[in-house]
């Protein structure tokens, strides 16, 4: 994957580690891992159609309902894109996949009760640890384009 591509991050959100989700494409089944937001209105051209099964840690499938992109304003005032991002509207939560952005060349590191994720040398989030989860310190940036849907 190459690095000039949009870096992928997220929105006010938990940060956990990625969920395993299967995806029908070209008839076969592809397992890997992805960010989950819950909310339609965060995503940029957004059309609702499903692509796919989420597993839940019990098991349970939840329907994707749309990949897309969704924006969110960091702590230091920068818009931010996060991409392969999951709507799924049955998760109590949205989601930033670890997995993802380790495969994306980030580097996250905890301590103290915070976090923060850098690519090659430059600070892309933080979070604060919060009841046992790490909460992204930003807000979403719903887009102009975005209706009640």
């Amino acid at each position: 994957m190459s690095l000039e591509k949009p870096l992928h991050l997220q929105f006010k959100v938990t940060i956990e580690e990625g969920l395993i989700v299967d995806l029908k494409a070209a008839g076969r089944n592809l397992r890997c891992t992805m960010h989950a937001c819950l909310k339609k209105e965060y995503f940029d051209n957004f059309e609702e159609r499903s692509v796919g099964l989420l597993s839940l840690g019990d098991g349970s499938p939840c329907k994707i309902m749309h990949v897309g992109t969704v924006k969110v304003k960091i702590f230091d005032g920068e818009v931010r894109i996060l991409g392969g991002v999951a709507y799924v509207p049955k998760m109590r939560r949205n989601l930033i996949s670890l997995n993802w952005l380790d495969f994306l060349g980030c580097e996250v590191f905890t301590a103290g009760g915070a976090m923060i994720v850098i690519r090659g040398g430059l600070v892309l989030m933080n979070g604060k640890k919060c009841g046992g989860l790490y909460h992204l310190v930003g807000s979403t940036v719903t887009p102009k384009n975005s209706i009640s849907r």
